[in-house]
C-alpha cells in the first residue's frame, strides 16, 4: 500500500486534487452536520426525559396537584414522542451514516483503491452496526424498557378513561410499530428511502 504523500501526488500529476479538495469539503460538512444534529438530539432528549421522570415521580407518589388519572393520559404520550425521536434520530444518523460511506468510497476510488477512509465503510458497519456489537442490544433493551411503560401505563389510561385512551394510545402504538418495521427494514436492507 503506498503511503498518503505517494497518494496525494498522484492525485496532482492526474490533476484530480480540486476533485479530491471538495469531496472532502462535503464529507466534513455531512460530518458537521451529524455532530450537531447529535448535540440537539441529546439536549430534546434530557428534557423530555427530565418531564417524564417527573411525572412518573408525581404518579407513583400519589400526592399531586394534577389528577393521578390524567397522568395516566400523559406519560403514554411522553414515551411515544420520545421513542419516535429516537427513532428519527437513529434513522437520520443512519442515512447520514451512508452517504459518509459512499463519501469515503469515492475518496479511496480517486486515490487509486486505497484505503485511507474508512470509518464508516469499514469500522462502523463491522463494529458498531453489526450483529455481534453491544449496541444495538443495548439500544433495543432500552426501546424495550420504554415501550413496556408505554403499555403499562396506556392500561392504567384504559381502565381509568376507556375507549378514549385505547383509541389515542392504540394509534400512537400503530404509528410507532410502523416507524419501527420501517426503520429495521432500511438498516437491514439498506434501502434508502424515496
Amino acid at each position: 500500500m503506498a503511503s498518503n504523500n505517494d497518494a496525494t501526488q498522484n492525485l496532482k500529476e492526474q490533476g484530480h486534487e480540486q476533485q479530491l479538495t471538495a469531496i472532502l469539503t462535503e464529507y466534513k460538512m455531512l460530518r458537521e452536520e451529524m455532530r450537531l444534529f447529535g448535540s440537539f438530539h441529546r439536549r430534546d432528549s434530557q428534557i423530555l426525559i427530565g418531564v417524564m421522570a417527573v411525572i412518573v415521580s408525581l404518579y407513583l407518589s400519589n400526592q399531586t396537584i394534577i389528577n393521578i388519572n390524567v397522568l395516566t393520559l400523559i406519560i403514554p404520550s411522553l414515551v411515544f414522542i420520545y421513542l419516535i425521536m429516537q427513532i428519527s434520530t437513529v434513522y437520520v444518523t443512519g442515512l447520514e451514516a451512508k452517504a459518509c460511506a459512499r463519501i469515503e468510497k469515492r475518496i479511496n476510488k480517486l486515490l487509486g483503491n486505497q484505503i485511507l477512509m474508512d470509518w464508516e465503510t469499514t469500522i462502523g458497519r463491522t463494529n458498531l452496526r453489526s450483529s455481534l456489537s453491544p449496541t444495538p442490544f443495548t439500544v433495543g433493551g432500552f426501546y424495550a424498557l420504554f415501550v413496556f411503560i408505554f403499555i403499562f401505563f396506556s392500561f392504567q389510561a384504559f381502565q381509568n378513561y376507556g375507549t378514549f385512551s385505547l383509541v389515542i394510545h392504540g394509534v400512537e402504538l400503530v404509528i410507532l410499530a410502523l416507524a419501527l418495521v420501517y426503520w429495521v427494514i432500511f438498516e437491514t436492507n439498506g434501502i434508502l428511502p424515496p
